[in-house]
């Protein structure tokens, strides 16, 4: 055998094997992308010689497929990733390449880490007739095999339809980043000719729809804001406690806290911003579900998924609102997240109901997903919980492990003018004015000294000592999880 003869021939291959660049579109290359994602120097490519044509006729002459699979380091971290190649027949998914996706999933679940799939594909293979869908299939199950054992990411900067979508939809966080990227079970030309508009599909419309987590201006940002939520997950569903390095105080005090949450026009995400280290929250959904803010921030360290009422976007529950949360709490549950809510919501209105019958159904989900979830819960009611929301927002009721209240807290069956009229209206028959009903009811029945007596709220806090006392909680259920 002639060594280096061989050695030259596997080398000659070698720099054959990726040296088309597409730059269409402002498409970053496959190269790019690896090095904005990974660690440099750090990634590992799997099966780098995988074609579909399996006879030997011809086998020098097959190029590479559509998809780069392989593992590296982010931040530090053993990360697998799937990257489709548009440089490569327009990223075309075959039945090869599908068992290279395959095969990456497995490899990341066996070894307990993450796994990060690249979108950017003009659809299956179509030469390969029954296995370009058998393909679409393969991936499916692959992805489907290890949801919530290990965390999947999927990043679309460039079009992910058909199949793909729905194995894209299966990961658990989406991120969309560029101009190309575009999410949609039909085709861009088949979408037009039903009537869609040029927006449709792209990053603002699958935000809104609830179909992305989070849109990007560019590829770049894209990934630094998936190495950011990697920072707040764990490698797998039995690695436990995630930390997050922070120098803040867990003792700090909260100021304004309070004349935030009465002035009732407060976004979700200042209010976590208060409360978090460092001010740091990756808000997720934000345009999807609007009276809720969901997304990962760190107290004390502790990594943990927060759910916030946004009352700036509206203080009923909707069907979006209640899918979106409880969405994001099996996430937190799959991978043992502390899941924190913040609460200021005045239950659900009958004219949402009306033009959406499914939110009885999406209420009775996020009851749920509070209810199954063996993650530690804590709640802090900062604002209103009146009406069903005390019974699906993570109240003792549906399991929370601990739950706070501010002074100004209103926790009540409804609200207090329907609540004197329709349950103190013997009292109106007898004189007493509305006004002093009024007054009674909110000092009275509807303080969170009521529910404290009850034993639905374990602690009522001053505003600036919030945080301290979320901190105090996480300390404490820090070993639930494994118990």
């Amino acid at each position: 055998m002639n060594i280096q003869k061989r050695k030259e021939f596997i080398q000659a291959e070698c720099d054959k094997l990726r040296t088309t660049v597409s730059l269409k579109g402002g498409r970053l290359s496959v190269q790019d992308k690896l090095a904005a994602f990974f660690d440099e120097n750090t990634f590992v490519e799997s099966g780098a010689f995988v074609s579909e044509n399996t006879s030997f006729s011809g086998a020098a002459e097959r190029g590479a497929e559509g998809v780069v699979t392989g593992y590296g380091a982010v931040n530090g971290r053993l990360v697998f990733c799937c990257v489709q190649d548009y440089s490569r027949d327009c990223g075309a998914l075959s039945l090869a390449g599908a068992g290279k996706i395959a095969a990456a999933y497995e490899a990341a679940a066996r070894n307990g880490a993450p796994i990060v799939t690249v979108y950017d594909s003009d659809g299956a293979k179509l030469t390969d007739g029954v296995n370009a869908v058998a393909a679409f299939g393969k991936v499916l199950k692959a992805a489907a095999d290890v949801k919530g054992i290990v965390p999947q990411i999927a990043v679309v900067t460039g079009v992910c339809s058909g199949g793909m979508a729905a194995v894209a939809e299966n990961a658990d966080v989406v991120v969309m980043g560029g101009k190309n990227a575009r999410l949609s079970l039909s085709p861009a030309s088949v979408l037009k000719t039903a009537g869609a508009d040029e927006d449709t599909a792209g990053g603002d419309y699958a935000k809104k729809a609830g179909l992305a987590s989070l849109a990007c201006e560019t590829e770049e940002e894209a990934f630094q804001q998936v190495k950011n939520i990697l920072d707040y997950l764990p490698s797998n569903c039995e690695q436990g406690e995630v930390g997050v390095a922070t120098g803040d105080d867990p003792n700090r005090a909260v100021a304004g806290l309070e004349d935030m949450v009465l002035s009732e026009s407060y976004s979700g995400a200042q209010l976590v911003a208060q409360l978090a280290d460092d001010g740091k929250f990756i808000e997720l959904s934000d345009s999807f579900g609007e009276e809720f803010s969901v997304g990962f921030a760190s107290i004390d360290g502790f990594a943990c998924g927060i759910l916030a009422g946004n009352p700036q976007q509206g203080s009923q529950i909707t069907s979006a609102g209640a899918k979106k949360c409880a969405d994001f709490i099996r996430l937190c549950d799959s991978f043992a997240l502390p899941v924190v809510t913040l609460c200021d919501c005045d239950g659900y209105s009958a004219e949402d109901e009306v033009k959406h019958p499914e939110l009885m159904r999406s209420l009775a989900e996020l009851s749920m997903a509070y209810a199954q979830t063996e993650s530690p819960m804590i709640t802090a009611i900062v604002g209103r919980l009146t009406g069903s929301a005390f019974g699906v927002l993570g109240s003792k009721a549906v399991g929370a492990d601990m739950v706070f209240a501010l002074p100004t807290a209103v926790i009540s069956p409804m609200n207090a003018e329907a609540a004197v009229e329709f349950m103190l209206n013997d009292k109106l028959a007898e004189g007493l004015s509305k006004e002093e009903l009024l007054e009674k009811w909110e000092t009275e029945i509807s303080s969170p000294i009521y529910a404290a007596k009850e034993g639905y709220v374990d602690y009522i806090c001053q505003p600036h000592e919030l945080r301290a006392r979320l901190a105090a909680a996480l300390n404490m259920l820090g070993m639930k999880a494994a118990f």
